[in-house]
């Protein structure tokens, strides 16, 4: 329960009514009075013998006098009874009027509240008179409330100048309402007091901030802005679309947006967009428009229609994004792409016419090689056996090395057809450690196998390009052992939807610099001094032809320790 403010003494003075009450009372004995005393006079001269014509003059005189005196009391008490009737009105206008009215001195003290204070404010009048001004006033507003208070009060203004001004007013339980008000200087009883009339304007400053807020946020929005009225002519383009276009407000206003326009809109578009919009619809589109300077720009637009409340069509408002750098990058993506696909096919053709001009030749010396190696009838010395050896591990060589180029060109072109089926990683990897076998124990590598079980679920798979990746993996851990070092090959169950198949060596690891190149083709890792023998294309070639087989490929490597090269595949489904 709020408690009332002090000083709530009795204000009868300032009651019109209680006033009017008491002259009455007062008006009625005094006729009273002055009646009795005629009808006595009046006996005295009518019925007692009075012989002195002096005498009997004066009661005449005394009762004319009285009765002039009655009369006069009776229009006195007319023109009474007419300014009670005036204050009557003027007390039913106070009591009833929506706005409140408040009278304070030039000490800021409140004289008089109305009734409609109280809905204003929350305190009733009773409440607010004999209390200063500040207690309508929010604290973080009193200095500035004080500062304009002093300055009303030592004005200049005369008596008669009304004043109008909006403020917020705080209200008993503290919320802060905003009031406009109107006040106006007079005096009472000789002393200066101000009546102000407060209306409470709370929603229309909502609405007014709300607007406020809502046309900042067009004039700084990043996009461009611009609105229209029904007939098409520019009202309003806030600063982002004036920088977009190059116009300044001046030539914008009162135009009609086709000067943007880059003229490459057919009439058929701009019936479409007409129809949509003037169906009710929002129209979207993207579209290249022209600067003040000829340049062109791209933008993506959304054009809506605007009602009143009568559902008349009164403007549109169009939201403008340039996109001129997306479509700029779109078409160097576009142009790098066709590129890309004009180099790529050139180095297919020139593959696939190196596959004819080199492997042809390259078969013929192998062959003849071999010819010459088997020819019971053309017995070779040692050292043309030495010789012709040479040719033919050189040929073979340079065969494969053409083959991994080609198959690598070819999963990088998406040109590479697998035919992945239900297979068994057990036994083909299996057949790739039988197949490097000889090559382990000519470097005295020990190579083992490690299995959890011999019924493994079938892996999703084409095994000549699986078998193609093992022997790779298997030859790389031989050639970068040390040694009598060891690999090991495991085949683990990964989880419910996946094998894993894992080739670990005991060589002395790959530097941490240089582990995000492995798969990098024709990259050897500093080995190109070396006398192993490799290409760097292998391990690109075999993460294609994983990734190919929707599987996954992946290492660990700690230098001096060993490198682990793993392969997971998916299992069979049914």
């Amino acid at each position: 329960m709020r408690a009332p403010l002090p000083n709530t003494h009795t204000k009868q003075s300032l009651a019109p009514e209680n006033c009017i009450r008491q002259a009455k009372k007062c008006l009625m004995i005094g006729n009273l009075a002055l009646l009795l005393f005629m009808l006595a006079l009046t006996f005295c001269y009518i019925f007692c013998p009075i012989d002195d014509a002096v005498h009997r003059l004066l009661i005449g005189t005394l009762i004319a006098v009285g009765a002039g005196a009655l009369v006069n009391q009776w229009g006195q008490q007319k023109k009474g009874e007419k300014d009670s009737q005036d204050s009557l009105w003027f007390s039913t206008v106070v009591n009833n009027i929506a706005d409140g009215i408040l009278t304070v001195d030039t000490q800021g003290k409140i004289l008089f509240a109305s009734p409609a204070m109280e809905q204003i404010s929350g305190f009733t009048p009773d409440e607010l008179v004999d209390q200063p001004l500040t207690v309508l006033v929010p604290n973080h507003l009193l200095e500035r409330h004080n500062a304009t208070f002093t300055r009303i009060v030592n004005g200049r203004q005369s008596p008669d100048c009304s004043q109008r001004l909006e403020a917020a007013l705080k209200q008993s339980n503290g919320q802060v309402v905003y009031v406009e008000m109107s006040y106006q200087e007079s005096l009472f009883q000789g002393q200066r007091v101000f009546v102000g009339i407060l209306r409470d304007i709370s929603e229309r400053h909502r609405a007014e901030e709300e607007r406020r807020k809502l046309s900042l946020a067009v004039r700084n929005s990043p996009s461009g802005v611009m609105i229209t009225n029904h007939l098409g002519e520019i009202e309003y383009a806030n600063p982002k679309l004036l920088q977009m276009t190059g116009f300044s407000k001046e030539e914008v206003i009162g135009k009609n947006p086709r000067i943007f326009s880059s003229q490459e809109k057919t009439s058929e578009e701009y019936q479409n967009m007409w129809q949509t919009l003037l169906s009710g619809n929002r129209w979207y589109d993207e579209f290249k428009n022209k600067r003040k300077d000829g340049s062109h720009y791209w933008v993506v637009a959304s054009i809506a229609p605007m009602y009143d409340d009568q559902g008349c069509l009164t403007h549109f408002v169009s939201v403008q994004e340039d996109i001129t750098s997306i479509k700029q990058a779109n078409q160097a993506m576009s142009d790098a792409k066709e590129m890309a696909e004009s180099a790529l096919k050139a180095r297919s053709d020139f593959l696939s016419n190196m596959n004819h001009e080199l492997r042809t030749p390259l078969n013929a010396i192998i062959g003849f090689a071999q010819l010459l190696e088997s020819d019971p009838d053309l017995p070779l010395s040692p050292e043309q056996e030495e010789y012709t050896e040479q040719i033919m591990q050189s040929g073979q060589h340079l065969l494969a090395l053409i083959n991994e180029v080609l198959d690598l060109a070819k999963t990088e072109a998406g040109q590479y057809q697998l035919t992945p089926i239900n297979a068994h990683a057990l036994s083909i990897t299996k057949e790739s450690i039988a197949m490097i076998q000889h090559l382990a124990e000519q470097n005295g590598i020990q190579l083992k196998l490690n299995a959890i079980c011999e019924k493994l679920p079938p892996i999703l798979a084409d095994p000549g390009k699986l078998k193609q990746v093992m022997i790779n993996l298997i030859s790389n851990a031989i050639k970068y052992n040390r040694p009598d070092g060891e690999v090991t090959v495991n085949i683990e169950v990964v989880d419910t939807d996946s094998i894993r198949i894992s080739v670990k060596d005991t060589g002395v690891g790959i530097p941490t610099e240089m582990q995000d190149q492995v798969f990098q083709a024709f990259n050897r890792l500093n080995a190109e001094g070396s006398d192993i023998e490799g290409s760097g294309i292998g391990l690109a070639l075999c993460k294609n032809l994983i990734e190919l087989m929707d599987g996954g490929i992946g290492f660990v490597s700690e230098e001096g320790v060993g490198t682990t090269f793993w392969v997971d595949l998916p299992q069979a489904k049914g």
